[in-house]
Formats: structure tokens, sequence, C-alpha cells
């Protein structure tokens, strides 16, 4: 394997200049000794308003900031969306179903944990122990 080739495979496809255009998380040293020390629930009063959760209610953001009505969302790609977490209120409340399939998303990957985040927005599912019930998803293929 030349080069080139390893290059290629390390950036996972991408070109050198997707790869350099890429965002890049602001983590400080500071900011991730304090997530340590600090209980989670204080994390999310401090970090995000809690019970009011900017992550968690559409009235925190500009249209621009809501590929999807309701929800903070962007395209990464044409196929590709980044999006918060739903709650069982915004996915009524804002059609999150119907605008998924106009939008032509077929699948939805949670990357949270069960729990997580427990003390952002509205009390989470006990169900599931998400903000929203997955099946709700898989229900609607």
């Amino acid at each position: 394997m030349n080069f080139h080739m390893a290059f290629h495979v390390g950036l996972g496809g991408g070109s050198l200049m997707e790869y350099i255009k890429a965002p890049r998380a602001k983590y400080t040293i500071i900011g991730e000794a304090i997530r340590y020390v600090i209980p989670a629930h204080m994390q999310c009063s401090i970090g995000c308003g809690g019970e009011d959760c900017k992550y968690d209610n559409p009235n925190y953001w500009s249209e621009d900031q809501q590929a999807i009505k309701g929800l903070y969302s962007s395209w990464v790609t044409d196929h590709i969306l980044a999006m918060s977490r739903p709650s069982t209120e915004t996915i009524q409340k804002y059609n999150i179903i119907d605008q998924f399939i106009r939008n032509g998303i077929k699948t939805v990957i949670n990357l949270q944990l069960p729990g997580e985040h427990a003390s952002c927005g509205k009390p989470l599912e006990p169900e599931s122990g998400f903000s929203y019930r997955p099946e709700v998803f898989m229900e609607n293929n």
C-alpha cells in the first residue's frame, strides 16, 4: 500500500480538503477536567439549562438551525442529518415522522445511552430511558 492509499483510508475515504474543512469539537483541557468532577445533573444545568435545555427546546433556534422543524438539526451531507435528540412531545407537536418521510430519512441512529442527560429538558421516557420511545420510529417504518 502506498502512502496515498494509507492516508486516504485513514480519513475514512474522504479527501484531504474534506478532512481539513470538517468541523472540530472545541473541548478544552479545563472543560474536560470539570466534566470528571461535576456530577452529570449539574453539568446539564450549567451547560445547557437543565430542565430548560437549549438543545431540547425549538424556541432557542433560528429557522436555519432546524433542517427538520422542531429539532436542532442540519444536513451533514445530502443524505445524512445530524440532530439533537427528539422528545415525545416534539415528535408529536412538529410531526417529526412526517418530516422524516418527506425528507427521505429512513434510518435513525441514536448515539445516546439510556438515562444519559436525564436532567436535560423533559423527563425521559421510563420504558426506554430516552427522551422518546424508539418504537415510535420503528412503528412508522
